[in-house]
């Protein structure tokens, strides 16, 4: 007998701190509009499927860097 996978459900956002919320959705336009760039999509699959890196991950460290605050080893250690 197979069983179904479990999927946890959906949190709700803890964005209560309106500078977190300000972030997420600056980084999502970041995401989309880079996601759409010609040869980007191509490229991050190509590096996902290379080094095992999550495309969003990969996402969130170009967009920290444009903003001039790429993280540090410790910090990208701590990334899921």
């Amino acid at each position: 007998m197979s069983t179904v996978p479990r999927y946890p459900e959906p949190r709700a956002p803890v964005a209560a701190d309106p500078r977190v919320a300000g972030a997420e959705a600056a980084f999502w336009s970041f995401a989309v509009e880079s996601y759409g760039r010609p040869g980007v999509k191509s490229r991050c699959l190509e590096l996902q499927d290379r080094y095992a890196i999550d495309v969003l991950v990969l996402l969130f460290l170009c967009w920290r860097a444009s903003c001039a605050d790429a993280l540090d080893e410790p910090r990208l250690r701590a990334l899921p």
